[in-house]
């Protein structure tokens, strides 16, 4: 299961490098520019479930999410304090809820 991760791992952050790498933002249609963000939150995921190794894959998404949202808020140019703020805001509700869901399922 490790190896698999990894590998996927590697594979997608080869994907993006050579996105970035090679394509240009003002070139592209505006399709196209939601692939660096899909790399980047896979990227983010499969990174924080081999560093946590946890079973709870809710969480990590949650996370990935929470960090490429603001990743395209900033770039944007529209990251904020208060950006900022309603994020932590949505991870902590979100967090609650999934915790809370857990409990009642068992």
């Amino acid at each position: 299961m490790k190896s698999n991760t990894l590998k996927m791992l590697l594979v997608c952050a080869a994907a993006l490098l050579g996105m970035l790498l090679f394509t240009r933002p003002d070139k592209l249609s505006s399709a196209m520019l939601v692939i660096p963000f899909l790399l980047f939150f896979i990227v983010i995921f499969l990174c924080l479930k081999l560093v946590f190794k946890s079973r709870r894959t809710e969480i990590l998404v949650l996370v990935a999410g929470v960090l490429v949202v603001g990743l395209g808020l900033q770039s944007l140019g529209q990251l904020t304090l208060r950006d900022l703020v309603m994020l932590g805001i949505l991870f902590v509700t979100s967090y609650f809820y999934m915790f809370r869901r857990a409990q009642t399922t068992k």
